[in-house]
């Protein structure tokens, strides 16, 4: 959802740290205005808010209009919003650049799919053979650390996962 425009640059050391301690002195800020928000949750650049539309609304556009200060720039062609909502009655409260899903539609929350049994056994199938496409090209790099590295990066085994299938 965000990108960084100036600073570190991505895969510096500091970049996480640097990013999430901005994002956490922002967020602090988005409690305190909008003290009910039933979920406000971050992995680093990925986040996930629960509450009302209206609630919804002013934290978006406390991310339009205060993050830039803080170096925070709201991706909004990469944002959506989940709701039970039609999407129609939803364009007067949010930018068009949002993308609106339904419960329906299912979604991956911090690499983990949430949804429908279809949706979860595609995701997870999508997974497996993208990890089989990768097993069956390591063998042809002759290079073992140069093959962990891509194994680890390709496979997500670095990033934490959470949830049950």
């Amino acid at each position: 959802m965000f990108s960084l425009t100036s600073g570190v640059d991505q895969g510096d050391p500091l970049a996480d740290l640097l990013f999430s301690l901005t994002l956490h002195a922002f967020l602090l800020k988005v409690h305190n205005i909008i003290p009910d928000l039933q979920l406000n949750a971050w992995y680093l650049n990925n986040g996930k808010i629960v509450s009302t539309l209206n609630d919804m609304s002013r934290v978006v556009q406390m991310f339009v209009n205060d993050g830039p200060e803080h170096g925070l720039h709201l991706q909004l062609h990469q944002s959506s919003i989940t709701s039970n909502v039609d999407a129609i009655d939803l364009r007067c409260l949010f930018s068009a650049s949002i993308k609106f899903k339904t419960f329906d539609d299912g979604q991956k929350t911090l690499s983990c799919p949430i949804g429908p049994d279809l949706y979860v056994q595609d995701f997870i199938k999508a997974k497996i053979d993208n990890i089989q496409s990768i097993l069956n090209h390591i063998p042809y790099i002759n290079d073992r650390q140069i093959e962990m590295i891509i194994l680890r990066g390709s496979t997500n085994l670095s990033q934490p996962h959470f949830g049950q299938v």
